[in-house]
């Protein structure tokens, strides 16, 4: 009987573990949305009297990342915003979401900045507006500032030229052809 209550635990333990692993690398497919971006406009990082719009977006093929400072999956994905955008051209634009300002530029200061921009959303108040679940996340917005593919979870290396590059190569193509 005792032994049952020393194993039972590490049992559980071990079951837990594999389905976190499980979740954590799932395979990720490519849905094409094509919904409108939502509303929006917080405080500019940079410049708490300026805001960041969804107006900002409009016109390219963009990424939004939701990001926090405390957020360790958003520091593991951080180079790849910055292959998106220093390798690929991508703008990359940040919303830091219920995190501090001076936190912030300490996160900056260590990962560096891939960011066009970063809006600062203290209270977290875009996440229902953008149906978010956690950080990071990330979406891929048309020129036309319509949202055409939602990732949830951290980037991972292969996410870039499996998943994010043909979504935005196609809406490239998309625009060059209108």
């Amino acid at each position: 009987m005792t032994r049952i209550v020393y194993i039972l635990p590490l049992i559980v333990l071990m079951t837990l573990a594999i389905l976190f692993a499980q979740l954590l690398l799932k395979e990720e497919r490519p849905e094409m949305l094509k919904r409108p971006m939502p509303s929006f406009s917080v405080p500019l990082y940079e410049n708490q009297d300026k805001n960041v719009t969804e107006k900002d977006l409009i016109g390219q093929v963009a990424v939004v990342n939701f990001f926090a400072s405390w957020c360790l999956p958003c520091a593991l994905e951080h180079g790849r915003l910055t292959t998106l955008k220093e390798e690929h051209g991508v703008p990359v634009f940040g919303i830091a979401t219920n995190d501090d300002p001076e936190d912030i530029k300490k996160f900056l200061g260590k990962f560096g900045n891939p960011f066009v921009k970063i809006g600062v959303d203290l209270d977290s108040e875009l996440s229902p507006l953008w149906g978010l679940s956690a950080t990071p996340e990330s979406f891929i917005i048309d020129a036309k500032g319509n949202i055409r593919y939602h990732h949830v979870g951290m980037i991972r290396p292969e996410h870039v030229d499996e998943i994010f590059m043909p979504v935005i190569e196609y809406l490239r193509k998309e625009e060059q052809t209108k």
